[in-house]
């Protein structure tokens, strides 16, 4: 009994967290912004390839829709049960996140968003992310 309280605390801690990460998230954009340079941003916005932008956009997208429901059948075989669509969001803020801080951070932070999504338990919605990091990183010797 005393170890579910303690368990349910350190959960109670996770999920506050949590809620400081869209705070976080846009503290660490207005760093990157001020550390880049307002002007240096303006430049490198007016010199972008337009055709290169929107051809980046449509090889983006459908990556995003692809990985992710490869993500929900891996769930599906664990028996998680999640919706597409959150997913997606989900998978968009791990993403973010993994690409502004360093040590995969942004997989860590998939796990907490899947297990509030799910209700499934976190050493399952862990698991589930590990296998499917796995996944990812063997298919790159397909």
């Amino acid at each position: 009994m005393k170890r579910d309280i303690s368990r349910m605390l350190s959960w109670e801690k996770i999920s506050k967290l949590k809620s400081l990460l869209p705070l976080i998230g846009i503290l660490l954009f207005i760093y990157i912004i001020h550390d880049v340079g307002i002007e240096n941003l303006y430049s490198a916005l007016e010199s972008m390839n337009i055709f290169l932008l929107i051809a980046s956009f449509f090889i983006f997208v459908p990556r995003i829709f692809i990985s992710t429901y490869k993500w929900k059948m891996v769930a599906e075989m664990q028996g998680i049960s999640v919706k597409f669509f959150p997913l997606i969001g989900i998978n968009l803020v791990g993403l973010f996140y993994g690409t502004v801080t360093p040590l995969w951070l942004g997989d860590w932070i998939r796990i907490f968003y899947l297990k509030e999504e799910s209700g499934a338990a976190l050493g399952k919605c862990a698991s589930n992310v590990i296998i499917d990091q796995l996944i990812e990183f063997f298919s790159l010797f397909i």
